[in-house]
């Protein structure tokens, strides 16, 4: 059972980052290493082709020996962090804590993030 779940949530992930490659606002590195997880769990096949890839292999390979994210992958994530968080401020104001929740999560994403050795 757990097997085609995490092959189909594999499947969806990395449509999703590919999706992320030409949308502004859409992350790709996070769904794609979501995808490698999910297909290093569900099928060695797709997760030895996702790992030899010439575009996603070489991200997922620096996370999967080092824990390492790219420093520009970094910065784009704190600048669309940031945005995101501006959009719902100016969008929600009221109540308060909901910008403000949305706040917490980007500063406590982008903290673990910053923790995270470069690649």
């Amino acid at each position: 059972m757990s097997r085609p779940f995490f092959w189909l949530l594999g499947a969806v992930s990395l449509a999703v980052g590919i999706v992320g490659i030409v949308l502004p606002l859409l992350p790709t590195t996070p769904f794609v290493l979501l995808a490698a997880a999910c297909w290093a769990k569900a099928s060695p096949r797709f997760h030895r082709w996702l790992h030899r890839h010439r575009y996603f292999g070489p991200m997922i390979q620096n996370w999967e020996e080092k824990r390492a994210v790219p420093r520009r992958a970094k910065y784009l994530a704190f600048s669309m962090m940031a945005a995101s968080c501006l959009i719902v401020l100016w969008r929600i104001p009221d109540p308060w804590w909901i910008p403000a929740a949305a706040a917490a999560l980007c500063l406590g994403s982008a903290w673990w993030m910053w923790r995270l050795p470069d690649a």
